[in-house]
């Protein structure tokens, strides 16, 4: 992967900045990224940036649906419904869910 070592001031309008922000929180990219993707129309590896920030959207779909499930893991844990190997089984599955988020997000950077 070639680093990125060239730097372009660009000059925006506060309401034209304002907007790539807004666009940019709503994608879930710093505004370098945005910019990028909707400038130069690909993402490295031939997907384009449409497909791509449907990906993310699915992704961060899926995070919030898990986000939920240990949410009424730690209810029913604080209910004291689980066991401690129970509880030890949820804890290395969600350990295992956030690295392989880790690896996705670092292989989208890339």
């Amino acid at each position: 992967m070639e680093r990125r070592t060239e730097l372009v001031p660009v000059r925006f309008t506060k309401k034209e900045l304002e907007y790539i922000r807004e666009q940019a929180e709503q994608d879930r990219l710093d505004v370098s990224k945005y910019i990028r993707f909707h400038t130069l129309g690909k993402k490295e590896g031939g997907k384009d940036d449409k497909k791509y920030m449907e990906e993310i959207r699915n992704l961060i779909y899926e995070i919030n649906r898990i986000g939920n499930n240990i949410n009424q893991i730690a209810y029913r844990n604080n209910s004291n419904i689980y066991s401690p190997t129970d509880m030890q089984e949820l804890l290395d599955g969600v350990s295992s869910a956030r690295e392989m988020l880790y690896q996705y997000l670092k292989h989208l950077d890339e």
